[in-house]
């Protein structure tokens, strides 16, 4: 019966999200709790219709547009079968139950859980999906701590969004308060490879580029995408969109200086440096296309990572940049495991890789490594707070770990 009921009610169009005919009159929000008496500015009758003009307003982005309703919609199916409320009758409590809930989420709770992809005009789809090849932890969670925090986010968004419209009377998700920063960072710094991994990893890249082998041209791709993420920290998204035309030259007495021009979250326009070094690791790389390293004469619409099968379509989909950079990590690990003298932490890095560690790894090297101002990081990555590039920073710690090290040294020695 539940399947049948949240399948029902989960009638889903891409464009238009929940179907308001499928859910109960009394749940639709006309009469919340939480609405406002004054003049509503959007044109809003209950809360699918509410929650859609956010949407329209903030995700501008296809993939933003897609995060953001999903995270809604599972609120709004929580609220409407384990809750019977609307979601303009949700209060404080309700809003602290729902953080609880998917912080406490299992795999095994078959009721709101698939453990394998499943399509919405399927009678099995379920709000949330458990990914186990993910999963590092001896206890399983279906959400990251980040997952859930970012959930708050959205969710308190829309929220704070909708009183300025005059639609709610206050936002509900204002007093909930995100799980530690400190339990992020240690999580960021186990998604992150050293600059000693980089240079591991480009080597054994660069050893599968055979000029002989039929692949060669995509090896080389490969080798040009790793350098690519890891010396500007782009996300995905990003990395498929930039093209020639976005890179920017500034010439001074000291020479010329390389930005790239990157529509990043919110469609927020930010440059971001290309390291001089990576100006060349571009021109060495249409060289062995056979292309001309001139950068100038390069069309402004071709793309920094071409496509090698499509004629008409030059630019990759961020699906199809995450597989060639899944298997390269599939068959890195394999490698490892199969040397003389294992690292087993790396391997085991290696095993739950994606493309966005190489963002982490770019953020970290220029905090640890490089010691440059967070400042200047929270710009080159586009982050809206100093405080979120502020996890990528351990520099303190080591000092601390060095110094408490130290001390027991000087105590060792003075015993003899």
């Amino acid at each position: 019966m539940y399947s049948e009921k949240i399948t029902a009610l989960i009638a889903l169009d891409s464009a238009t999200g929940f179907d308001p005919c499928l859910i109960p009159i009394n749940l639709n929000g006309c009469n919340g709790n939480n609405r406002s008496t004054e003049q509503c500015r959007i044109d809003a009758n209950d809360d699918l219709a509410a929650i859609t003009s956010w949407l329209r307003v903030k995700g501008d982005n296809p993939k933003t547009y897609q995060a953001y309703q999903k995270e809604l919609e599972r609120l709004l199916l929580w609220a409407v079968i384990e809750r019977s409320k609307a979601f303009s009758s949700l209060n404080t409590d309700d809003c602290r139950a729902y953080i609880d809930f998917i912080k406490q989420l299992q795999p095994d709770n078959s009721r709101w859980v698939s453990c394998v992809p499943t399509n919405k005009t399927h009678g099995h789809w379920k709000p949330f999906q458990y990914r186990v090849a993910k999963k590092t932890t001896d206890t399983p969670r279906v959400l990251s701590i980040c997952s859930i925090n970012y959930a708050n986010t959205v969710i308190s968004s829309c929220m704070d969004w909708l009183v300025k419209q005059n639609y709610l009377k206050y936002n509900s998700f204002s007093d909930i308060t995100p799980i530690k920063a400190g339990t992020l960072t240690t999580q960021i710094n186990q998604r992150l490879f050293t600059r000693h991994h980089i240079q591991l990893m480009l080597d054994y890249a660069q050893s599968l580029c055979d000029h002989t082998q039929p692949n060669y041209y995509a090896q080389l791709r490969v080798v040009f995408i790793l350098k690519f993420a890891f010396n500007t920290g782009l996300r995905l998204h990003e990395l498929v969109a930039a093209n020639y035309g976005a890179i920017e030259a500034l010439e001074d007495a000291e020479g010329e200086q390389y930005f790239l021009r990157v529509i990043g979250k919110n469609t927020k326009l930010r440059k971001t440096s290309l390291p001089t070094a990576f100006i060349e690791d571009i021109r060495n790389y249409r060289l062995a296309l056979g292309l001309s390293p001139n950068l100038s004469q390069v069309p402004d619409t071709t793309p920094l990572i071409n496509s090698l099968r499509k004629k008409t379509e030059q630019h990759l989909s961020p699906a199809a940049l995450h597989k060639i950079l899944a298997d390269f990590f599939k068959r890195w690990h394999t490698h490892l495991i199969a040397t003389d003298q294992p690292d087993n932490r790396l391997i085991n890095k290696v095993q739950h890789a994606s493309t966005h560690w190489l963002r982490h790894s770019y953020g970290s090297f220029l905090a640890n490594d490089c010691q440059i101002p967070l400042a200047y990081i929270r710009d080159e990555l586009g982050h809206a707070s100093i405080a979120t590039t502020s996890i990528y920073l351990n520099t303190d710690d080591k000092k601390r770990q060095q110094a408490v090290s130290a001390a027991f040294m000087v105590g060792a020695k003075t015993k003899k």
